[in-house]
């Protein structure tokens, strides 16, 4: 039996669902975490280079989603996103 079972077998019925659910909620975490660090690359881009989204045609169906912001609007929606996240994260 391995230290992981042998503890598990020690937990009462209330406590295996804590853990369950911990370790949900730290996948989640884990999640936003990685989501928030992959998109400060594409803002900053985004900020520096205003033709950032000529360069990458995969955003051209979320830029007509969003009515083909000009770049202003394109770096305040992008950034209130960030902020939103890390909200969320918190």
């Amino acid at each position: 039996m391995t230290t992981l079972q042998k503890t598990w077998f020690l937990l009462t019925d209330k406590y295996k669902n804590y853990a369950i659910v911990l370790l949900f909620l730290m996948l989640i975490g884990g999640v936003l975490e990685m989501i928030g660090i992959g998109i400060i690359i594409p803002i900053l881009g985004l900020i520096i280079n205003s033709n950032f989204v000529d360069r990458y045609p995969i955003f051209i169906p979320l830029l007509k989603m969003l009515g083909n912001p000009n770049s202003q609007v394109l770096i305040i929606i992008s950034m209130l996103f960030f902020v939103v996240m890390y909200i969320i994260k918190v």
